[in-house]
């Protein structure tokens, strides 16, 4: 029996008879393996579905309205007069391009994702990797986020490099320190010092000085994670467009 590979959903079974399609899909089919040890691409890029390109410049004018938002908000609450504006930013503005930078955040990195499927059948050591569905889905999941954020960023950039060296294009890698930096001030400087803020106003209402640090943390951390949220997607942007353009006929 000879193992077969799709070349469109990436299913794989063995038959005896050469079969004519995908039993999944109904795609045309490739043998896998052979003497010479080659195996079978993902359809060229221009065959798949076309994805939207989205500017980076949405996504960095979002990420510093969040920083500025909630920094201008706080000096004008002192006011009595430019209260009632320092809680619109506060609670209208900030939340609103944070969603809409967390919106565009997924669908770069979802497209980043997209573009090196072809992997998992050129490279039978990432046969196991994740779909451009789970790499942005399982950000979601509270707490797992906490590792699969590693997963997403940093996995997708060692894969993208070895996507690049697989196919021996001649691009410029990415570097894992952006991402690493990233995730590290995300739990460091964002989820630990919230969670702890969060807590301490339930179980020591009193303890102000704990509040202070945690908050000290947040005004440091949300800045600095926006600027490398900004550095890792402007990277995948970019290298995905390069690769799309490689690929295509």
């Amino acid at each position: 029996m000879s193992p077969y590979s799709c070349t469109s959903c990436g299913a794989q079974w063995h038959s005896e008879t050469e079969p004519r399609e995908c039993p999944k899909c109904s795609s045309r089919i490739g043998i896998v393996g052979s003497a010479c040890g080659s195996r079978l691409s993902a359809p060229p890029l221009s065959e798949q579905p076309r994805v939207k390109k989205y500017g980076m410049g949405v996504f960095s004018f979002c990420v510093f309205i969040l920083i500025l938002a909630p920094i201008v908000g706080i000096i004008l609450a002192f006011d009595h007069r430019t209260r009632p504006f320092a809680f619109s930013l506060l609670l209208c503005l900030a939340p609103a391009a944070g969603i809409a930078a967390v919106i565009i955040w997924m669908i770069k990195l979802h497209r980043a994702w997209k573009v090196i499927q072809s992997l998992r059948l050129n490279d039978p050591t990432e046969a196991g990797m994740p779909t451009p569905g789970q790499a942005v889905g399982l950000l979601f999941v509270p707490v797992f986020n906490l590792y699969w954020m590693f997963v997403a960023t940093v996995g997708l950039v060692r894969r993208v490099n070895r996507f690049l060296i697989v196919r021996k294009r001649n691009i410029s890698q990415m570097s894992q320190s952006t991402p690493l930096a990233l995730c590290i001030s995300a739990i460091v400087l964002g989820w630990i010092p919230a969670t702890g803020a969060f807590i301490s106003s339930i179980y020591f209402p009193g303890y102000g000085p704990f509040q202070g640090g945690c908050l000290l943390c947040l005004i440091i951390g949300v800045p600095l994670g926006g600027l490398y949220a900004i550095e890792f997607i402007d990277q995948a942007n970019r290298i995905t467009n390069e690769i799309i353009a490689a690929e295509s006929p």
